[in-house]
This record gives structure tokens, sequence and C-alpha cells, in this order.
């Protein structure tokens, strides 16, 4: 998968991709075709060259060296169709050789300050032989046009038509003879750049490469990452968090709860009433699953993860409902694509939000069962959430411990609700969902002659 597509399906990766401090059309175009990493050793090479760019670029004594590459990075233009063209035996006109020139001279001002920094991350090939090609004169200048000192005879035409324009100002049989030239100098130009066409291509992949690295860099300080440990047995949360969700209490004035969380090759079902964050919690998972696998550091004070093929969230509330289907038969239908790709035998991380939720009770607990009952057969990583009591299931269970009445001081509202919910997951080995509803809502205030009767039902089951 492209991270392009994560992106629709994530919309958590969104914002961190937007918050990137990228220089460069060039790197955000790359950066959105780039794909998940499914082999450790290549995604233990991309975290570590970030490990490298961030050692480097958090040392105070870089600041304007960095400062000086990023100015020199937004000068680069994403000309990959200029280069397709040159190793694709075309003649490139005045537009294109000045886009070579330029690219070449600022590359090499920023080997200048790679070297200076001693960052061995990135290697930029030496293109200065292509610049002398283009910069007869070595002025250095990014400017670009067919000079003199490619000909003698079209040094001689232009003397020619410049003192015939001075005389009568007619030169127009000497113009031709120029352009014929020039044409000629361009189709030579182009050919003896030729053979420099895969050293422009690897320039300009890993200058969008040093771009993109940079701007992981600076979002590891920023936004409070960490590292994470490539592992084969088990997914090891602790602190996780969601960036934008955190950004935006903060923003408010209030407190977020990162929640610690294990995820082996099994399925485990998470419990916990309403407001009690399992959502969010399925989507930062998600979240952090993209981010490592697309080489970014965690949003987690320690994060240690297991690569896996493919990674397929069912949350209702995201779901793009085909036409005509209800919320239950669109769910069933994804549902149901988790089970084929199980049985393939890829490696998966499933995230199953409120499973079962748009059908009766007695239905939705038994394939909630059902469905634990699959994934522990075939050793599944996955996650179910549900407010459902008396599921049946072998599986790890864990409960959000949910809204602590103790803590509640003054009135409740929905500004405040949350800061009396705790987040944290406990272990938990009862079939009973924790039941807050009723007592959140007489909190809140709503009429106590609906909640009496709310609680005389409940009574008479």
């Amino acid at each position: 998968m492209r991270l392009r597509n994560a992106i629709d399906k994530c919309r958590s990766l969104g914002y961190m991709i937007n918050e990137l401090d990228l220089q460069s059309g060039l790197g955000r175009r790359v950066l959105l075709d780039s794909e998940l990493i499914a082999q450790p050793e290549e995604l233990q090479k991309a975290l570590d060259e970030i490990e490298q760019i961030y050692n480097a670029y958090d040392n105070i004594k870089n600041a304007e060296l960095f400062d000086n590459i990023k100015i020199k990075l937004a000068q680069v233009r994403d000309i990959k169709s200029t280069i397709a063209n040159l190793s694709q035996n075309a003649t490139l006109d005045d537009i294109e050789l000045f886009e070579i020139k330029h690219l070449c001279l600022t590359a090499d001002s920023i080997i200048n300050l790679l070297n200076e920094g001693k960052i061995e991350a990135v290697k930029l090939p030496d293109l200065n032989d292509a610049i002398a090609i283009l910069d007869p004169d070595n002025t250095r200048i990014p400017h670009f046009y067919i000079y003199d000192a490619y000909s003698e005879e079209l040094t001689g035409l232009r003397k020619k038509i410049k003192a015939a324009k001075e005389k009568d100002g007619q030169a127009d049989e000497l113009y031709l003879q120029s352009v014929e030239v020039e044409d000629s100098i361009r189709t030579g130009l182009s050919d003896k750049l030729r053979p420099y066409s895969n050293d422009l291509a690897t320039l300009l992949n890993n200058l969008a490469k040093l771009d993109i690295l940079i701007a992981k860099a600076s979002q590891i300080s920023s936004e409070k990452l960490v590292k994470p440990i490539i592992t084969k047995d088990k997914t090891s949360y602790r602190g996780l968090f969601n960036p934008p969700i955190k950004k935006n209490l903060e923003n408010e004035e209030k407190h977020y709860q990162p929640v610690d969380i294990d995820i082996k090759h099994s399925p485990c079902l998470i419990t916990g009433a309403n407001m009690s964050g399992k959502t969010v919690l399925l989507k930062t998972i998600q979240l952090a699953q993209y981010l490592f696998q697309l080489g970014f550091y965690i949003p987690a004070s320690q994060a240690s993860i297991y690569i896996v093929d493919e990674v397929i969230v069912s949350i209702v509330d995201e779901q793009e409902e085909m036409k005509g289907l209800s919320s239950y038969a669109a769910e069933m239908l994804t549902i149901n694509d988790m089970i084929n790709v199980v049985k393939s035998g890829k490696r998966t991380l499933l995230l199953i939000d409120e499973l079962a939720r748009a059908t009766n009770p007695t239905e939705g607990k038994a394939i909630v069962s059902a469905m634990l009952d699959f994934l522990v057969e075939h050793k599944a990583g996955s996650i179910i959430t549900t407010h459902y009591s008396g599921i049946q299931t072998n599986a790890r269970r864990l409960r959000v411990k949910g809204f602590i009445e103790e803590k509640v001081s003054g009135s409740l509202n929905k500004s405040n609700i949350n800061d009396y919910i705790d987040y944290n997951l406990i272990e938990d080995d009862k079939d009973d969902v924790p039941m807050d509803a009723i007592r959140v809502a007489q909190l809140l205030g709503v009429s106590n002659e609906l909640l009496d009767k709310a609680k005389l039902y409940i009574t008479r089951e």
C-alpha cells in the first residue's frame, strides 16, 4: 500500500503528513508515493537513517547548517519528466537544460553542506562533469542559454546578426542559420548529458529522501515521538497517544491520557462502556502501525512493533458504505475480507470496533464470539472492541477502566465529563461490561422520569 492510499484509511496519518516540514514539492510527491515497508532489514535501515539525521539535527551547533540545507532543498524542482526525456533519447530544449543545470548546482551546494556537517545518511552523486557541460564559462550561475563558447560558428553568426541589425535591421537569413546551429548544439548537449541520466534520477530521488528525513527528524521533537524496535513476537506500546487528539485537548488546556497495550499474534477483546476511548485506541494503533512501516518514529514513550502484510480496520463511523447497503451489511463485507486475508496466511493486524453493533444483541454476541473463535484458531493479531456483555471466548480480555464517579467534583457536563474517565486498560476475566450509562446520564442531569423507567427494565432483565 502506498502512503497516499493509507491516508484515505487513517485521518490521523494525514495530520502527521501535513505537519511535516517538507521543503519541496518533490519531497512530498516521493513521500506520498512511498510504500509500506514489509522487510525488517529495509525498515531498520530507514529508522537508522532518521536517527542519524536527528542526532545531527538536534545538535544546536548544526542549526544554521540545516537552515541552509532547507533553503537549498526549497529550490529543488521536481524534474522527473525532464530526466525521463533525456534517458529516452530526446533532444532537450533550453528550459529542460536549465532545469538540469539548476538541479546539479543546487545539489552541489547541498553536498558541500552535508560534508561540512559530516552527515552521511544520504549520498548525493557528484555531477560536476554535467555542470561543466552546461556551464562552459564556469560562472556557476543558475541560468542557461546557448552560450557563444559552444561554437565559434555561432559566435560569428551572432556578431553578423548584430551588425546587420545596426546597419539596416535585416538579418533573417543569418538568424535562420544561427537557429540551425543552436539546434545542433542542443542535440549535442543532450547526447553528452545522456550518460548521466541514471545519476540524475538518483540525485532527484536522494534529494527528496534528504528532504523527507530532515522533516521526519524535525517531527520527532515537535510531536515527542520515539524510535520503535522491530520485533517478531508481539507489539508493545507504552504511553501510546494520538497526536492530533492530544494537540486539540492541549489547546483546550485539557490532559491527554496515554495508554499501554500489548498486541500478540492472537485476538484480544476490549470491553468498556461508551465514551471509554475504545474507538480512539483502535485508530491510534492503526496510525502507529502505518507510521512504523512507513519509516517514521512513533507517538509513544516506548514502542516495540512487529511487521504485518496488511492492516484492515472496521470502524463503523468511517465506513464507506456501499450504495444500497446498511451499515451492518457493509461491516459484514469488511469482516469477510478480513477472514479471507487471514486464511491466505498473510501477517495481519485486524482492528474491529464494536463488531455487529448494528444488529440485535443476541445475534451480535454470537457473531463476536464466532469471530473471536476464528481468530484464536488462526492466531491472527487482532483487537475487537465491544460493549456487549456475555461474550463467550478464550481470547485475552482487557477492559477500559472507564468512568470514575468518585473523582467527580462539582457538576458533570459535556465539557468536563472526559476528565473523569480513566482510559487505562486492565486484564478482565468477566463476561459483563461495566454499566455506566444510566449513572452518567443521571449525573449529567437527564430526566429522572426517563432514567427510573430505564432502571425498571434493567431490573426485569
